[in-house]
């Protein structure tokens, strides 16, 4: 199937995440609602418009999370931080790392370490 047809039924928000998750959260049978969350990482110090700027917001995303109705894929750095705020039996967490292409410190192909956090089963 082309990417245009499969893409059909996507909608791409530029909201405050509060108001993109609830005004998006169904019972996933319902609607088959997905979400990707890729909120800025903790500790990243991008100064992004709607900036999360503390673990402290993420705990506040974490708990939102824990009543979301849709599915979720949430993206964040691999701290140790980070996965406690998702230890829960409502989550799971797979972690990932890959090679991003960009130059760090002069070197290439940096290893980046990260999670994604969903709340239904991923196959790896």
């Amino acid at each position: 199937m082309p990417a245009y047809e499969r893409l059909q039924t996507v909608i791409i928000e530029n909201l405050p995440w509060e108001i993109c998750i609830e005004r998006y959260d169904r019972p996933y049978g319902s609607n088959k609602v997905v979400m990707y969350l890729d909120p800025p990482y903790p500790g990243n110090r991008v100064n992004y418009q709607f900036n999360m700027k503390d673990i402290h917001d993420h705990r506040r995303l974490a708990t939102i999370l824990e009543g979301l109705g849709a599915r979720f894929l949430l993206t964040s750095y691999n701290l140790d931080e980070v996965k406690e705020l998702f230890n829960h039996d409502r989550f799971n967490i797979l972690e990932v790392e890959f090679s991003s292409g960009m130059r760090t410190n002069g070197k290439s192909n940096y290893k980046n370490k990260e999670i994604i956090v969903t709340n239904f089963d991923v196959q790896k």
